[in-house]
């Protein structure tokens, strides 16, 4: 039986004496996956209740419909509130 490919490229990296790089592969991989679990862990801490937010943006829109505001009016207020010096985020 012949030994597959995998055999044969590690017993060559191990007769070259290049077992450094492995190790140096495994440790990226093991950083690798710290950083996946990581984002994770992160991301679906800040999941947003998207019915709760759908339902309290209609009531924002019902209410500024009723005092004469129109969407394309509430857009550029929150474009110019983004722009203030205060509100910046770096």
């Amino acid at each position: 039986m012949h030994p597959s490919l995998i055999d044969l490229l590690k017993h060559a990296l191990l007769d070259l004496k290049a077992s450094w790089v492995m190790w140096i592969l495994l440790g990226l991989s093991v950083i690798d996956l710290i950083i996946i679990v990581e984002r994770a862990a992160f991301l679906r801490s800040i999941r947003d209740d998207v019915p709760k937010l759908a339902a309290q943006l209609d009531a924002l829109l019902v209410v500024a419909q009723g005092l004469g505001i129109t969407v394309s009016k509430l857009l550029h207020g929150i474009e110019h509130y983004r722009k203030l010096p205060s509100n910046t985020t770096n």
